[in-house]
């Protein structure tokens, strides 16, 4: 009997060692954890398959990119059905330096921007359009200097089909000045106002109308009505 209590006590003990390695381990795993540096002159002419990390200019997140490169790199979803996002948090390039951004897998696809000295990608975030199905980016660089470079996340997210929204009748008859609708009215009366969306991209990739849209109007004294009319 005594054998056996031994053996259980033992047991018990080596478990909880284990249990405690273990944990040691998953916790070093998890603090040491990293996103991946994706720096556009180690992946040169490569395609990426990802949904998170970090982009960079040749130098990393800490140095600055040389003259004369010249670049590629193509980023794709590694979830189906998603579209590639590219964050910019930095940018600092100099003249005669420009990073295209085509809307595809290759530089034939449509090019969504250049961005350069006088045009920064930071405050917006890049993405592949709805009518991108492979929801990958391709980036060209080139550079006629040195500085300090970009930073940009990595990250996929679902394609977003946008649209427009416009005053379909109102009464009283509104008017449209320089831009501006307005309705002439005195106190006391009463006007119904109705809008209606307009969907270039419907269908692209879901279906869209007035019925899956919710409107929202400001009255503009700290009320709101979500009526579409």
């Amino acid at each position: 009997m005594q054998l056996h209590i031994t053996e259980l006590i033992i047991y018990k003990h080596m478990k909880t060692i284990i249990q405690s390695l273990t944990l040691s381990i998953l916790l070093i795993i998890g603090i040491t954890a990293k996103s991946q540096n994706y720096n556009i002159s180690n992946y040169n002419g490569q395609t990426v398959s990802t949904c998170s990390g970090n982009f960079y200019d040749s130098g990393g997140p800490n140095g600055s990119y040389n003259q004369g490169e010249n670049y590629s790199i193509t980023f794709c979803p590694s979830t189906a059905g998603a579209y590639i996002n590219l964050d910019f948090t930095q940018w600092n390039v100099g003249a005669g330096d420009n990073l295209r951004v085509y809307d595809g897998s290759t530089n034939a696809a449509n090019l969504l921007a250049t961005f350069n000295n006088t045009l920064s990608p930071v405050g917006m975030i890049v993405t592949a359009s709805v009518l991108n199905p492979a929801g990958c980016l391709t980036l060209e660089w080139s550079s006629a200097s040195t500085s300090a470079g970009w930073a940009a996340a990595v990250s996929c997210g679902l394609p977003c089909q946008n649209f427009e929204v416009v005053l379909q009748s109102s009464t009283p008859a509104f008017h449209l000045d320089t831009g501006f609708y307005y309705i002439d009215i005195c106190p006391g009366d009463t006007v119904s106002i109705t809008a209606e969306g307009i969907y270039n991209l419907n269908d692209s990739v879901y279906h869209q109308s007035d019925l899956t849209t919710d409107f929202i109007w400001d009255m503009g004294n700290g009320t709101f009505d979500t009526a579409i009319t």
